[in-house]
């Protein structure tokens, strides 16, 4: 009887084990098929996925689109631009490509560029207008400069009210590839400004003309 009821449990484990192995078997046929339809859906992606660099040319003369920004309002007084040359150098074709001025120093831009088609080996030249505002300073500058605390470069220099801060200019990149798949690519536009010391004038220092520098992320592929 005792070896009767042993056979039963023993039969009982063994069917629970195969039972147990063939949806083990099944859960991991299924995992398969997802990897490969994953791997074969991102091999057509990167089959036909753009990629868009982002520079700056000294050439402002030639530009496809412009825009104009008085980063200080009405009282912007000191111009001056800087032109940005965007580059498929991808595999494929980018659709619905838009550049998106988001903020400088976190106020609101809310100016785009938009193109439904971005061919690849083509580039798109984006001049960019800007001006803030800078303080003049009196011909008696040198009257006014401030002390610095020891250890500076500069014994004297200009006021703090005189400086402009600069900022910086976050902007956006978004498109996407010839089967819809997404793309994300941030850049940023840093302001600068300075002084520079004339000599031979009696005016010996002038507001230096402000510097644009333009870093860009690489682009990201934005999942669905």
């Amino acid at each position: 009887m005792g070896s009767y009821i042993g056979s039963l449990i023993g039969a009982g484990v063994s069917v629970v084990g195969i039972f147990m192995t063939i949806k083990f078997s099944e859960k991991q046929s299924k995992n398969d098929r997802e990897f490969m339809i994953e791997m074969n859906r991102e091999e057509r992606r990167l089959s036909i996925s753009p990629l868009l660099i982002c520079q700056t040319d000294n050439n402002i003369h030639k530009f496809d689109s412009s825009f104009i920004f008085s980063l200080d309002g009405e009282k912007s007084n000191t111009p001056f631009n800087v032109l940005i040359v965007i580059t498929n150098v991808g595999i494929g074709d980018a659709v619905d490509f838009e550049l998106s001025f988001i903020s400088y120093n976190e106020e609101d831009m809310r100016q785009s560029l938009v193109s439904n088609y971005f061919k690849k080996d083509t580039s798109m030249r984006v001049l960019v207008d800007l001006s803030i505002y800078l303080l003049e300073m009196p011909e008696d500058i040198d009257d006014h400069l401030e002390k610095q605390p020891e250890g500076r470069l500069l014994e004297y220099a200009v006021p703090e009210k005189y400086n402009h801060r600069g900022g910086n200019i976050k902007m956006e990149i978004k498109y996407k590839d010839l089967i819809g798949n997404a793309y994300s690519q941030e850049m940023n536009l840093s302001i600068r400004t300075g002084f520079q010391r004339i000599t031979g004038v009696d005016k010996h220092w002038v507001h230096s003309h402000p510097s644009v520098m333009l870093t860009a992320q690489k682009a990201r592929y934005v999942k669905n």
